[in-house]
This record gives structure tokens, sequence and C-alpha cells, in this order.
């Protein structure tokens, strides 16, 4: 209904875009949680999260298209730095994570009898 009304109006009057934004993080978060490589065999958690995460995609599109300037540039600042500090942290995790892993496999062949 609130998207309705913002198209049928051509404005996104008082309503704010930031629930949105954390919608969005929160569908990422969950399909990060959900993805084959993190955690097998909960692919049904990723499927939905990836639906989630395009509708909401398209939530935030439509309102920054009705919104007015001040409030667009609010919400891509707001989007681009929760994006930003969503990527750093997957790969800081993927990082850490590899390393643990390549160590653990130096050590398989290392060992002393």
């Amino acid at each position: 209904p609130t998207f309705r009304r913002i198209i049928r109006n051509g404005s996104t009057e008082h309503f704010s875009g930031l629930p949105y934004i954390y919608s969005l993080l929160n569908c990422l978060i969950c399909l990060w949680y959900g993805l084959p490589f993190i955690r097998p065999g909960i692919i049904l958690v990723a499927t939905v999260n990836s639906v989630g995460a395009c509708f909401h995609l398209v939530y935030i599109s439509l309102y920054i298209t009705y919104a007015d300037n001040k409030k667009k540039v609010l919400l891509i600042t707001c989007f681009l730095l929760l994006l930003t500090a969503l990527i750093v942290y997957f790969l800081y995790v993927f990082a850490t994570t590899m390393t643990i892993f390549v160590f653990a496999a130096e050590d398989v062949g290392s060992v002393d009898y």
C-alpha cells in the first residue's frame, strides 16, 4: 500500500526510505548465511532472501525515483555506506576464513612421527 500511494501521488511525502535499506541489508546478510559454501544444506534460506533482496532493490529504486533531491542524496549515501561496509566485512571474513583453511591444509602434510 505504501508504494501504491507513492506512485499514485508522485511523491514520497513523509515516508522514510531507510527501513527499505535496512530490510535489504537484512536480506543480504541472511542470503550470505544461506549460501552453500557458508552453510551447506539450507539453500532455501538463500533462495527466499535473494527474492527478498530483489524486491527491496525495486522498492529502493521506486523510492529514489519519486523522492525529492534531499531525500535522494540521503538514501543513496546510506545505501552506499551500508553496501561498502557489508562488502568490506564479507571480504574480511572470507580472507580470514581462507587463511585458516590454508594453514590447516599445510599442517596436515607436516605430521611428525
